[in-house]
């Protein structure tokens, strides 16, 4: 027998079963980032069919969905009314309706896709017109079924054609109504809600207007065909080319209709150097508030034979321009003249060309002088362009003191901020601007056509 007894048992032991580690649940991660629908409405199935006005219930947890019932009270039945919606047909109203021979009725349905912004509801009545020209009172008769998952909601909805409209069933109608909306269908684009109210779309319709008609008055008034660009205005004899203004322009009235201003000439001040100068127009253009920190605030007036030696690249000095606005750096003169320092010279204060409507010259110049053309007017919404040495706007601007901002520039900071500015505020100054001197109106109007798309997102829905 040994010191130690034998173990006989110790290597018969079955070990432990072999416990892995549980592998711990992962979520599917979610990409945040919001696509608006607009984008891909090109893919929607249907054929477009816009609604003359489509009434939507009103409903809370006393009342359910019907169809319109003249024999209710308004109080219990309200809608609010939406005009100009789309739909988009998948099955049109057939040309050949069943008819039921008891009730002797004709039964004309259809089905369509409807676009996100609204959520139809069964037993909401729109209208629209049919292919004969006539009116037709149409009704939600089966639930909705909705086509996503997503925030902004598509809904297929089948309707049937109630009956012609009549009078009578209009007005019931209209008396229902608790509030009115219209719908924007190219406000999806841009992630905008595309329902907006009576009187935002009165605004709608006027900043329309005005980004359609404000360009050719601006460029009628401030295009010299002498040089085939813009010239700045009232600077006496001196002629004046700014081309940061220039492109600005160009860049946000490009894709419309300008007719003979097309194919605007623009002066070369980028020679050989590299002169990569970032401006207010670009933080407009980029909505980039953190750009405003790198930018150029101030642009001197400069002699226009410090750009480009050679006449081939249609430089400023060659088209007879003899003076640019560019900042005043030591690029402009490089190391050749160490000693050589630009003369920069200021803007002058412009008044505003008084409108002739007059044409002998006692009428025209009652006081016997020659030099009433102009007519200097202040106003309190904006500050004149030559109030400091800063470009355009005001030092107070660049130094974002808000207690110290006019209107228009608290609106382009609003834009810079915020993406969106008040339009109220928007198409009063564009009443007001009329009137401004026209050194003001040569700078300060583009600046207000660009605020038009932020205004549009400011609009009350």
């Amino acid at each position: 027998m040994g010191l130690f007894d034998e173990d006989t048992t110790g290597g018969q032991e079955t070990p432990p079963p072999f416990q892995p580690n549980k592998t711990a649940f992962q979520d599917i991660n979610v990409d945040t980032e919001f696509t608006p629908f607009g984008r891909i409405l090109t893919a929607v199935e249907g054929k477009r069919w816009p609604t003359e006005a489509y009434f939507s219930q009103i409903l809370n947890k006393d009342n359910e969905s019907s169809s319109l019932q003249e024999s209710r009270l308004a109080i219990n039945q309200q809608y609010n009314v939406i005009y100009d919606l789309e739909l988009k047909v998948l099955v049109p109203l057939p040309i050949n309706p069943t008819f039921n021979e008891q009730s002797h009725e004709f039964t004309a349905t259809g089905e369509a896709n409807m676009a996100p912004g609204v959520r139809p509801n069964l037993g909401d009545m729109f209208i629209a017109t049919l292919l004969d020209g006539r009116k037709g009172l149409f009704q939600i008769s089966e639930p909705p079924i909705p086509l996503s998952i997503y925030l902004q909601q598509m809904y297929r909805i089948t309707y049937v054609l109630k009956d012609f409209l009549y009078q009578s069933a209009y007005d019931d109608l209209m008396k229902k109504v608790v509030r009115k909306y219209y719908y924007v269908p190219s406000f999806l684009d841009s992630g905008i809600n595309p329902v907006i109210t009576d009187e935002a779309h009165e605004q709608y319709k006027y900043l329309r207007e005005l980004s359609e008609s404000t360009p050719i008055y601006y460029l009628t008034k401030f295009f010299n065909r002498e040089y085939g660009t813009l010239i700045l205005p009232g600077q006496g004899q001196r002629v004046i080319y700014d081309p940061f203004l220039t492109t600005f322009v160009s860049n946000i009235w490009q894709n419309m209709d300008l007719g003979p201003y097309h194919g605007m000439n623009f002066l070369n001040v980028m020679d050989s150097t590299i002169r990569d100068f970032k401006t207010l127009f670009d933080g407009i253009l980029t909505t980039d508030n953190r750009l405003m920190d790198l930018i150029v605030t101030k642009m001197p007036v400069l002699d226009s034979w410090q750009f480009l030696n050679n006449p081939y690249f249609y430089g400023a000095n060659y088209m007879g321009v003899p003076f640019v606005v560019f900042p005043n750096s030591p690029e402009m003169y490089g190391t050749d003249y160490p000693d050589y320092k630009p003369k920069a010279v200021s803007l002058m204060p412009s008044g505003r060309r008084q409108i002739q409507v007059r044409y002998t010259l006692d009428q025209m110049y009652p006081d016997g002088t020659l030099d009433g053309e102009y007519d200097s007017i202040n106003f309190p919404s904006i500050k004149p362009v030559t109030i400091d040495d800063y470009y355009i706007l005001s030092e107070d601007f660049y130094s974002h003191r808000p207690g110290n901002l006019s209107t228009l520039e608290a609106l382009v900071w609003q834009a810079l901020d915020a993406r969106q500015v008040e339009a109220t505020e928007l198409v009063s100054m564009f009443d007001e601007a009329r009137n401004w001197n026209d050194l003001e109106q040569f700078y300060y109007i583009p600046l207000l056509c660009s605020l038009i798309p932020y205004a549009l997102r400011g609009l009350p829905a």
